[in-house]
């Protein structure tokens, strides 16, 4: 009987060992995987990141965009007026210079007896 206890507990040492390195075994993978996960995590993380720093970039250009445009769309009006209001001073001081001239051909031709 002692042989049978001593076989049972060899048999049960046996399988105790094999238990204990199936239990590290899922130990380590479990530890493995926690690693992976919070790699994947931190990956993710870093990954989203970098996506709002793109999207802030981008609409930082597009706003630069939009302000040229304005710019560039209030010196076009501006240089318009401009040339509008040079263009009436011009035609103004035109025919204030007929005028001018009318009035001293006729003197010229009143002063003379026809």
């Amino acid at each position: 009987m002692a042989k049978k206890w001593d076989e049972k507990l060899s048999d049960l040492s046996v399988k105790l060992a094999e238990l204990s390195k199936k239990a590290a075994d899922a130990s380590e993978d479990a530890r493995v995987y926690r690693e992976l996960k919070q790699e994947a995590i931190q990956d993710k993380i870093s990954t989203v990141k970098g996506d709002v720093a793109a999207m802030q970039e981008n609409a930082r250009i597009e706003e630069e965009e939009r302000e040229g445009k304005i710019k560039s769309a209030l010196l076009r009006a501006r240089m318009t007026v401009k040339a509008k209001h040079e263009d009436y001073v011009n035609a103004r001081d035109k025919r204030l210079l007929e005028n001018y001239m009318d009035d001293k051909i006729l003197y010229i031709l009143d002063c003379y007896p026809g």
